[in-house]
């Protein structure tokens, strides 16, 4: 049978006796020979994910994505670790050292899907943010081979359930509605766990291990902070007016998550980054832009970190080779908003016609705005990321106008487009 384990009890403290001492920023310190603060006695072991009244299904997912090395689904693992959250990682000096928290882990299933389930009240405050949000390093490893990549979830207490974290304010949507159609089930079922997407994960070789004298937990992370404060704009909306007659505007109020690319690299050097997953934060500010005719990209300001993880396997009581990690991330949102003057007029072919008046793209049941160069990282990385929002209540794009125009969307008709343009 398919074994799920969960990780509970895992820190005796929270998160701010875990920044362990401060260490200088070397690339050059040897973090593997940092002691795991893991007990292997905190595991209690699961037959099914979602068995235990106490654990909730949080993550699915297929090792089959994997673009670049293939992983065995008769030996392979799949183990969740949780960063500490946005406004702890807001709170660390460069130098700061911690360790991720493992909090599932998973077999593969013969056909490569797998999931995660963990119990949302072990969790340390300090390891899920105040938002509900956890973002976590997903690993799956089959004793020869290791892919990685980022992903968020966030718990939901309503649903008492795992979520997408853009999918918290479709659930506030959903149980606000006086829409009967909106019952408990169909709740849940917009706050089904989310699925992690593999198909950017970053793939290592590993020295060959035989799976079956594992000792669980297999891995252990040990990050060191090595740069943060770097404000960049992430782009969260646009506008595109018609030339003539027509004005729009943006509203993006406290509480709104944005996703953001994160990009990797086993070296740290320039022009070796690629993207690798995501990460999600949520704002604690609100913006109502002015109305203008001019087209334009609205964006938030992000705190962006720097980091090096160095992750290990125990197996038979030996050390298998660590995985070095540089990341570059978003940490949390600063506050900061601004827009800046775009020319684009794309060619779109889902269309039809809006009357005179104020229309209002807000339905969060639809596709959420995505913008593939959204956020443009730092050095040594140097890439550009997707930025993605979803339409909600508290994201919402404005179109003004006094007669009747022709609207389009890039994925669909407007009024469920992640991209709207006026027409004419």
């Amino acid at each position: 049978m398919r074994q799920v384990l969960s990780f509970v009890g895992i820190f005796a403290a929270t998160v701010a006796s875990t920044g362990v001492s401060p260490v200088p920023a070397d690339d050059g310190i040897d973090l593997t020979e940092v002691p795991v603060q893991v007990p292997a006695g905190a595991l209690i072991e699961l037959t099914e994910a979602g068995e235990s009244a106490d654990t909730e299904l949080m993550l699915t997912g297929d090792i089959n994505s994997i673009s670049d090395g293939e992983i065995d689904a008769d030996t392979a693992q799949v183990v969740a670790q949780a960063w500490p959250a946005g406004e702890v990682l807001q709170s660390q000096s460069e130098g700061t050292q911690f360790t991720l928290l493992p909090i599932a882990l998973s077999d593969v299933n013969n056909d490569g899907t797998f999931e995660l389930a963990a119990d949302p009240e072990e969790i340390p405050e300090g390891y899920i943010g105040d938002d509900g949000i956890v973002d976590l390093l997903v690993t799956a490893w089959d004793g020869d081979t290791v892919a990685e990549t980022s992903t968020s979830v966030a718990f939901d207490e309503v649903t008492d359930g795992f979520v997408d974290p853009l999918a918290v304010e479709i659930l506030g949507e959903a149980r606000s509605s006086d829409d009967e159609d909106y019952s408990s089930d169909v709740v849940r079922e917009l706050g089904d766990a989310p699925e992690v997407d593999l198909a950017d994960a970053q793939v290592s070789d590993q020295q060959s291990v035989d799976m079956s004298l594992l000792e669980k937990p297999w891995t252990s992370c040990t990050t060191t902070v090595l740069e943060r404060g770097i404000i960049r704009n992430a782009v969260i909306g646009e506008s595109l007016p018609t030339s003539s007659g027509q004005t729009s505007w943006l509203s993006f109020k406290n509480s709104q998550s944005v996703s953001t690319g994160v990009a990797v690299s086993s070296t740290g050097n320039a022009g070796t980054f690629s993207i690798s997953g995501t990460t999600t934060n949520s704002g604690s500010f609100s913006q109502t832009w002015s109305a203008s005719a001019s087209k334009r990209y609205y964006r938030v300001g992000v705190e962006v970190g720097r980091y090096k993880s160095v992750c290990t396997g125990t197996v038979s009581g030996a050390t298998s080779s660590p995985v070095t990690t540089y990341s570059t991330r978003v940490i949390g949102l600063t506050g900061g908003t601004s827009s800046i003057a775009t020319s684009l007029t794309p060619s779109w072919s889902y269309c039809d016609s809006i009357d005179a008046g104020t229309w209002t793209r807000s339905s969060s049941t639809a596709n959420a705005y995505s913008n593939s160069l959204g956020l443009t990282l730092p050095a040594p990385a140097s890439i550009s990321v997707t930025s993605k929002s979803q339409y909600s209540s508290s994201h919402t794009l404005y179109f003004k106008q006094s007669t009747s125009k022709t609207m389009c969307g890039n994925n669909a008709y407007p009024g469920s487009a992640g991209r709207i343009r006026g027409k004419g």
